[in-house]
């Protein structure tokens, strides 16, 4: 009985739950902050359709019936890849699909449910694909025990499922392999993509790839290349999405103020006898801040629980929101830094200005 007299009188008390969930929720928030001013600026491959930030943009035209390109001809390790749609998308709503072809060391994308392709899969005309779990979910079918994904009304064998334990781009990304999407295209025109490990690896590649195109243009003057720069596209929240996030926010924050001061509040003849007995101003408010701190700290690995549940939901998870509340070991440690910030400036106001306050006034 006095255990759970305690526990309503001194742990679920109203200021303490205010706080434990205003934290929660600012938990969302400082996220959703990290990931779109931290983790998207690092020109990361997961945060940027998995191409790197050294990638070279390579624009061909071609009229002629007798042209083909054959990356399989040009030295180095690299990727070679066709985007035959958005590269980056604001959303999880339109798959990220490219013709692929690699050799030697190139980037392969973690695999969660089988192997990427061999040499000698990416050559053959039979359509195969890898695709990310997003993809998988929204556009393949299934026909004889086998998946297969359907892109401009020819079918691919999904032989792989690409993707990391947390969201990322892999989850909309598709690759095509490079015979077999050419066995049955009538053009080579297009931007394509060369990437791969190391610098040094992309201008081996892209220099190769330069001196062959200038062979072909010398014997076909009907198929023009072209050299452009690649920049990395950061995923950005739309500007309407932004205001509400920023308003939501602040309205929090100032309720979670509103919070700390009626903590301090009730705490006032508290601090009004330990001033008197002889605690220093530090002390006094060490102790408090900590306490504020402490909950505030509780609130927020319960707001990680809750996210870390919604991400595991479609809805949730295809969402701006959930791409954005992606939990990293680094998101999680900046968002921290954040919490315990907030909790400290939010606490200290209070209590300084009450330390200030006439000690006999408030002992009456």
């Amino acid at each position: 009985m006095n255990i759970k007299r305690m526990l309503k009188e001194k742990v679920c008390t109203y200021d303490n739950i205010s706080i434990f969930l205003a934290f929660s929720i600012i938990t969302v928030f400082s996220l959703i902050l990290v990931n779109q001013f931290v983790l998207n600026d690092s020109n990361s491959r997961s945060f940027n359709s998995y191409f790197g930030p050294d990638c070279r943009v390579i624009k061909i035209t071609s009229t002629s019936e007798k042209f083909i390109l054959k990356p399989q001809e040009i030295e180095g390790n690299f990727s070679f890849s066709n985007p035959l749609s958005a590269i980056m998308v604001k959303d999880y709503g339109v798959d990220s699909v490219r013709v692929f072809y690699g050799k030697g060391d190139y980037p392969k994308p973690p695999m969660a449910e089988g192997e990427f392709f061999t040499e000698e899969q990416m050559l053959t005309t039979e359509r195969l694909c890898i695709v990310g779990s997003i993809a998988a979910d929204r556009n393949c079918y299934e026909e004889n025990g086998e998946m297969y994904y359907r892109h401009n009304g020819l079918s691919y064998h999904v032989i792989g499922i690409c993707g990391e334990k947390r969201a990322s781009d892999l989850d909309i990304c598709v690759f095509l392999n490079w015979g077999g999407y050419y066995a049955s295209s009538e053009t080579f025109s297009g931007g394509y993509m060369l990437d791969g490990v190391s610098t040094g690896d992309i201008d081996d590649a892209f220099f190769n790839l330069i001196e062959m195109m200038n062979a072909v243009q010398e014997e076909d003057h009907d198929v023009s290349c072209k050299m452009g720069e690649y920049e990395p596209m950061i995923r950005v929240i739309d500007p309407v999405t932004q205001m509400i996030y920023w308003f939501s926010g602040a309205s929090i924050l100032f309720l979670t103020m509103l919070t700390a001061f009626f903590f301090v509040i009730k705490r006032e003849k508290q601090i009004a006898i330990k001033k008197l007995i002889g605690f220093s101003a530090g002390h006094i408010t060490f102790e408090l801040t900590g306490y504020f701190v402490a909950v505030s700290c509780l609130g927020y690995l319960f707001g990680l629980g809750i996210l870390s549940i919604l991400n595991m939901t479609e809805s949730f998870s295809q969402s701006d929101i959930g791409y954005f509340a992606t939990i990293t070991p680094l998101s999680v440690v900046l968002s921290l830094a954040i919490i315990v910030l907030l909790a400290v400036i939010i606490s200290v106001i209070p209590v300084m200005k009450t330390f200030k306050s006439d000690t006999s006034s408030v002992l009456r």
